[in-house]
């Protein structure tokens, strides 16, 4: 099957369905040789990649490539920073997911991204494990990446969790994160207290459903915020992701959200660390 939508300096989205369901993936951009990214989720993949998380463009995919336009603030701080330059050798990005609801399907977890090549050209061949055990999502490894890709994957695993909970077209609610991004995105400076000091970051905020046209068949989640901190201070830039979904006919802002879904950075190791655990 072909998904094709642009974002930013995207053109198009092929995804090739294979008989067990694994999905390849190759996005096509502008300016930068073209790769392949398989990510091998069942059904649905967050193509958010713009710029420095891809790669880039071969000379025939320029014919197939929608208009260029300019990035939104929110889609260049995301997609064309080049997240992954600073790490000199392959190295483990460690960051902490927690999901807190108010019932009893919270947990903590861990999640990774392992640099494993740094190319000549700058680019780095990455691998990932996200969630462990039975929750585990199999993305498949990525070659030639400038950006870090973990926005990407952790927006993938939104939608789908989404997905399930309340029904809906992946699609539906992808392009609404999409458009969200380019259109009505607040890009602020902020300070993050870390457990070794203060560092100034921008921090990205978007509701993508509130004034949807739908909104009412996504129940509670029609108020779901989403937030993204990033700062050149952190390696691999990522310093959080977070969704809220608002607690229900309250005005206090204190209310415990029904459910907060967040990745923090923690550390970065090395390749060799993380074999032994």
């Amino acid at each position: 099957m072909t998904l094709d939508f642009a974002i930013g300096h995207i053109a198009l989205s092929e995804i090739a369905c294979s008989e067990k369901g694994d999905l390849r993936m190759k996005f096509v951009g502008v300016k930068r040789p073209t790769i392949a990214l398989t990510l091998a989720s069942a059904a649905l993949s967050f193509a958010l990649a713009v710029g420095a998380i891809v790669a880039g463009v071969s000379a025939d995919a320029k014919e197939q490539a929608a208009p260029e336009r300019k990035l939104s603030p929110a889609e260049a701080l995301l997609f064309d920073r080049p997240h992954l330059l600073k790490i000199k050798e392959p190295s483990v990005l460690n960051y902490r997911f927690k999901r807190k609801t108010t019932g009893d399907d919270g947990f903590e977890d861990f999640v990774r991204v392992k640099i494993d090549r740094i190319k000549k050209n700058g680019a780095r061949d990455v691998s990932f494990e996200f969630l462990t055990g039975k929750r585990q999502r199999p993305y498949g490894a990525a070659e030639d990446l400038r950006g870090n890709p973990l926005v990407m994957l952790f927006l993938n695993y939104d939608i789908w969790a989404q997905s399930r909970a309340i029904g809906g077209k992946a699609n539906y609610f992808r392009n609404r994160i999409r458009d969200a991004l380019r259109d009505t995105a607040k890009v602020e400076e902020v300070t993050v207290q870390r457990p070794d000091g203060p560092i100034t970051a921008q921090k990205i905020t978007i509701e993508p459903y509130l004034k949807d046209r739908y909104r009412d068949r996504f129940k509670e989640y029609q108020f779901k915020i989403y937030e993204f901190i990033l700062s050149p201070d952190i390696m691999g830039e990522v310093v959080n992701v977070r969704t809220i979904v608002p607690a229900k006919n309250t005005d206090k802002k204190d209310a415990q959200p029904l459910i907060e879904e967040s990745l923090t950075f923690e550390n970065m190791s090395s390749q060799k660390s993380a074999q032994k655990k």
